[in-house]
This record gives C-alpha cells, sequence and structure tokens, in this order.
C-alpha cells in the first residue's frame, strides 16, 4: 500500500491570452512542467488565464483531453468562469503520479466553441517515494521504552535474588546500584539527544551481563542471560536507529 503524504502546495502562476469570442485562438499559451515528483504525493500550479480584450469572455469548459495521461486533474476552477476586460481568473492544476516515468497531457480551454480556444501541455515524472527519515524523538522514545523494559526486569529479578557473580554469590546490593547506575544514565544520554554518548554507555553494560568471565557480574543465572539478551537487542535497535539519524542529517 502505498503511503499519501502531504507536500506544500507548489504555486507557479503563468498566464494564457484569450481574446473575445470574435478571436478565439489564443495569441499566449505556455505550458508547465512539474518536474520529478514522488509517488502516493500530489504537487499543484495555480494558472492565471488573461482576457486582455475589451469584451467579457466566458469559458465554457477546462478539461484533459482523454488521450493523454490521466495523473493531472483540475483541483479547483475559479468561482466565475466570466473574465471581465482586462482581467484574469485562477484554477488549479494537480498532478498525483501513479507510476513511475514520464507523464504528461493537454488541458484544453473552451469559450464558447466546439473546438478548444487554447490547448496547454503539462508534463511530469513519477519517482520512487523515498523512505522518511525517522524523527530524532520518535528514536528516543522507542529506545527509551526498551530501556524501561530492562530497568523494571532487573529490578524484579534482584527482588527475587536471581542474580549472581561470577564467583556463584549473591550479588551484592552495591554491585546492583553501580549497575542500575549506568541503566540510568544511559536513558539520560539518550532522553537529551546525546546518541553517541548512550551508545558507548550501552556497549559497557553488555558487557556486565555477556557472560565471560572478565566481566566479573551478572554471569550465571537464567536471569542474567535474559538480561543480556534484551540489553543486546536494545543495542541492535540503536545500531539500526543511530545509522538512520545520521542519515538524516546528511538529507
Amino acid at each position: 500500500m502505498i503511503r499519501t503524504k502531504s507536500l506544500p502546495i507548489l504555486l507557479i502562476i503563468f498566464s494564457i491570452v484569450i481574446l473575445s469570442p470574435d478571436f478565439s485562438e489564443a495569441i499566449y499559451t505556455q505550458g508547465h512542467d512539474f518536474g520529478n515528483v514522488e509517488l502516493g504525493s500530489t504537487q499543484t500550479t495555480l494558472v492565471s488565464i488573461s482576457n486582455l480584450d475589451n469584451l467579457t469572455v466566458v469559458l465554457t469548459g477546462v478539461t484533459f483531453a482523454r488521450d493523454g495521461c490521466s495523473d493531472f486533474s483540475v483541483v479547483k476552477l475559479p468561482e466565475s468562469m466570466a473574465i471581465p476586460p482586462n482581467e484574469s481568473v485562477n484554477f488549479e492544476i494537480g498532478y498525483s503520479p501513479s507510476f513511475i516515468g514520464e507523464c504528461s497531457a493537454t488541458l484544453r480551454i473552451y469559450n464558447g466553441s466546439p473546438m478548444p480556444s487554447n490547448e496547454v501541455t503539462f508534463t511530469g515524472a513519477g519517482v520512487e517515494q523515498k523512505p522518511e527519515p525517522p524523527e530524532p524523538e520518535n528514536i528516543s522514545q522507542l529506545l527509551l521504552e526498551k530501556l524501561q523494559k530492562i530497568i523494571a526486569y532487573t529490578n524484579e529479578s534482584y527482588t527475587y535474588q536471581a542474580f549472581k557473580s561470577y564467583e556463584q554469590d549473591k550479588l551484592s546490593e552495591r554491585r546492583l546500584k553501580a549497575f542500575k547506575k549506568m541503566l540510568v544514565v544511559s536513558y539520560h544520554l539518550i532522553e537529551n539527544g546525546h546518541f553517541e554518548a548512550a551508545h558507548n554507555k550501552l556497549r559497557e553494560i553488555y558487557k556486565k551481563v555477556d557472560g565471560k568471565p572478565e566481566s566479573n557480574d551478572f554471569v550465571s543465572s537464567e536471569k542474567a542471560a535474559q538480561l543480556a539478551l534484551m540489553i543486546h537487542d536494545l543495542i541492535a535497535s540503536f545500531d539500526f536507529q543511530y545509522k538512520q539519524v545520521k542519515k538524516s542529517k546528511k538529507i
């Protein structure tokens, strides 16, 4: 399913000059190229039709030819289709690409004759939709939620005395406080957008529960192993999201 997103309206004004009904041929026409537009999005352009004659011109139709690309549309017509002498009316044309590639269509403008008095060509090209870089706030929220679960799991496991040190002794409260302090520091670093420092701190924390003897902490119980998996998952999420943040800064 293609995501739809709203883009700022692109207002590019050009004029189509129409003479009075006695002179139905236009003396000036100009088309518009929308350029590259992402699939699932819409861009619009504002078109001005001017009457330089001394008689009022009444438009009877503004439509796209059926043999052209159907991705163009008349988004908004003027309140009045009558153009007084030396005045203009505006209408809006939209382009919503449905496929990748070039697209063109002819807009026909009628003012009383079965044949169009003006024909204006619109072109554009559909391009692949770029993935939106994640907002830093959303990234922080995801990581903080995971870290909150780790802190809660740590507290619960300590309550049931499920952690033991490498020497098989019950984990001391002093060591637990030191470990929890590292988690809290990581939390605040993420919360304040210091992602690189938080990333380094999380790796330091993981070494405390990775099961290696040289860590000399949290290594010998199932709860510790589960805690290690949770922290490893957090670091993996952090690695991915942190890369996205750096990419978004380059865009």
